[in-house]
This record gives structure tokens, C-alpha cells and sequence, in this order.
């Protein structure tokens, strides 16, 4: 499968489900990349949601099996959200999965 038809179906697949958000696919090459999603210190990076479509996201990028090759906490960001009542800064934090397509 191409390169860009592999970016493309990523693309549509955020698209659609919604999970934009929440879960990104980073591709390196033909054959692995990195998943990345968000989740909440209070529930830990297993018990998220975004866990369930992070996968379901590299089993739609490989098409085959896969293999982890190593997980772990990614940066997090800090961002600025502002309302009637003032503006909070909001830490985000996030959790990556390398993978490899077989």
C-alpha cells in the first residue's frame, strides 16, 4: 500500500470517528510509527478511552499484525482556555506507542 493512500485512510478514519482529539498517528516509514493519545492522570494511561482507539488505529494503519517496540509518556503540553469567569491553563498529558507493521 502507498504512502499517501496510508495517509490518506488515517486521515479520513480521524475524520470520521471523531478522535482527532484524542489519538494521533504519526507514521515513520512504510512499516511502523508512533501512536500518541491523551489521557487523564486521575484514570492513568491504561484506563483511557484513547488507549482502545490508539489501537484500533495502528491495527487499521498495519492491516496486519504488528509489534510494540516500546511505550511511554510523551510531552505534554500546556494550553490556555479562556471563559466568562477568567482563563484556566489546562496540562495535557500523553502517552506514546511505537509499533512496527510486520
Amino acid at each position: 500500500m502507498s504512502t499517501l493512500v496510508k495517509f490518506v485512510s488515517i486521515g479520513v478514519c480521524m475524520c470520521l470517528t471523531g478522535c482527532g482529539a484524542g489519538v494521533m498517528l504519526h507514521p515513520e516509514g512504510q512499516q511502523g510509527g508512533v501512536a500518541q493519545y491523551l489521557y487523564q492522570a486521575h484514570h492513568g494511561h491504561l484506563g483511557s478511552p484513547n488507549r482502545t482507539e490508539a489501537f484500533h488505529q495502528i491495527s487499521r494503519y498495519c492491516l496486519r499484525s504488528y509489534t510494540i517496540i516500546k511505550e511511554g509518556p510523551t510531552r505534554g503540553r500546556k494550553r490556555v482556555v479562556e471563559g466568562i469567569a477568567g482563563s484556566d491553563v489546562i496540562t495535557e498529558t500523553w502517552w506514546g506507542i511505537r509499533f512496527r507493521c510486520e
